[in-house]
């Protein structure tokens, strides 16, 4: 399996660790951001992360991203020198064969005027093999929104997903499929296209962001 890397886009920048700043903005301690990665990342870990000790490899970037709610550019320091607000610019990245992805070396953000209906935060994930589930080939862009309470979008009708399973991620299909015994059950398509039943924790420790488009061309 190849090694992870990641990319900086649009320009060179010196790393100097991430923003602690939008941790302490969330109210969030050490302790509490490294329980909500799920052991993913350790304390330890995440104090050299802020103070530019260590360079944080892209899986670990995505991950707390997604916990505070933010882009990977603000948590690098980064000025946004756009004249619009992140919540708009897609961030672009590519979904490889063996499951990792990694940002695209691209000069710029891909833009909407106005933000798909209902996301918050969106990232674009490019398929490097075709997906037999969304009948997609290679090459696909999916969008992907990574907003923080995305899991209260699944309803029982379900919803396209992108999941992770250890360090491969994978599309898939999440559905809300409660029972009187388990009120808050869920169900997924594991990356052999099997049927998993879950509770709410269990998939909200693997689901990344649900899809909003695929497009060919992008």
């Amino acid at each position: 399996m190849a090694k992870e890397k990641f990319v900086f886009h649009n320009s060179y920048i010196d790393y100097s660790g991430i923003d602690q700043g939008i941790r302490k903005s969330r109210n969030l301690t050490l302790d509490e951001v490294v329980k909500r990665c799920h052991g993913t990342i350790s304390k330890k870990t995440l104090i050299s992360y802020e103070q530019g000790q260590t360079d944080a490899k892209a899986s670990n970037l995505m991950m707390l991203s997604y916990v505070l709610d933010t882009s990977i550019d603000a948590l690098l320091k980064r000025k946004n020198t756009y004249s619009f607000g992140e919540n708009h610019m897609i961030t672009r990245y590519k979904l490889s064969a063996d499951g990792r992805y990694e940002q695209q070396p691209k000069n710029e953000n891909f833009v909407f005027d106005n933000n798909l209906k209902e996301s918050k935060r969106l990232v674009a994930v490019d398929l490097m093999s075709d997906s037999l589930l969304l009948k997609m080939p290679m090459g696909t862009t999916l969008l992907v929104d990574m907003n923080l309470y995305v899991i209260d979008q699944i309803d029982n009708e379900g919803v396209y997903a992108l999941l992770r399973d250890k360090n491969y991620y994978y599309p898939s299909v999440v559905k809300f499929t409660p029972t009187p015994r388990r009120k808050n059950s869920y169900t997924y398509l594991n990356r052999n296209m099997m049927p998993i039943i879950v509770t709410k924790d269990e998939i909200d420790t693997i689901l990344i962001g649900t899809i909003k488009k695929a497009i060919k061309d992008f």
